[in-house]
């Protein structure tokens, strides 16, 4: 990971938890002079905090800089803003092994929860490293189900808990351009068609088969769930 300042703002998840939707937003929010945000050109206003983006580093994307990372809780995100969004692990799953293996249905879905190796750890330790920072001035968590709820809300307690600059009007703005429905019309023009799949909370319901289930639960951590309001199998 690069070395980062106080003022710059990393936007972290676990992989497939939102990162994208709220990276769109951002993008729309701080990027004055960006009408037309693609998934082709949003690596270049809201690049990842990796050496090989290091050049981006130096241009004024955005006032405040923003970076995606998909990194658990480490010692430099003490030096930063962060914004952590949290979605529900087994609808992570699901988008997850979707987007991986372009699949048309859930019959390998059990292989998968057991066998994947993921490179960012598993979901249970990825949240735990960045929850027990909650509380700090520099961290703001939210998580993915009540974005889709009330994302002007949630948007609104982030940036307020940041001291990230932003006016009402800007705010609906960045959130009209970046709904689900646009994303996903935008990326088909562009010949993506896998990357925005439902975008929906409680896919899991329905989807997961007892093996699935067993398998998830000897893999994460179930407490977790409940400690962040889940509901249960």
């Amino acid at each position: 990971m690069l070395e980062i300042q106080k003022k710059q703002v990393i936007l972290s998840s676990y992989p497939k938890s939102g990162n994208t939707w709220l990276k769109f937003i951002l993008s729309y929010l701080y990027a004055k002079n960006e009408t037309n945000i693609t998934l082709i050109n949003i690596d270049k206003i809201i690049p990842g905090v990796m050496p090989a983006w290091k050049y981006l580093f130096t241009k004024k994307y955005l006032n405040p800089s923003v970076f995606k990372s998909h990194s658990s809780y480490n010692s430099s995100n003490n030096k930063c803003k962060n914004i952590y969004i949290i979605r529900d692990p087994r609808d992570v799953y699901i988008s997850y092994y979707y987007f991986l293996g372009g699949a048309k249905n859930l019959k390998h879905f059990s292989w998968f929860i057991a066998n994947y190796e993921f490179p960012y750890g598993r979901w249970s330790d990825h949240v735990r490293s960045w929850i027990q920072h909650q509380n700090k001035d520099n961290i703001a968590i939210v998580k993915y189900e009540d974005m889709i709820l009330d994302i002007n809300y949630e948007l609104d307690k982030v940036l307020k808990k940041l001291s990230l600059p932003s006016t009402k009007n800007e705010r609906m703005r960045a959130i009209e351009n970046s709904t689900f429905e646009n994303l996903k019309m935008n990326a088909a023009k562009e010949g993506n068609n896998y990357f925005f799949r439902k975008g929906t909370s409680c896919q899991w319901v329905n989807s997961y088969s007892n093996y699935a289930k067993e398998q998830f639960c000897k893999f994460e951590d179930i407490s977790l769930l409940q400690e962040l309001g889940y509901p249960p199998f």
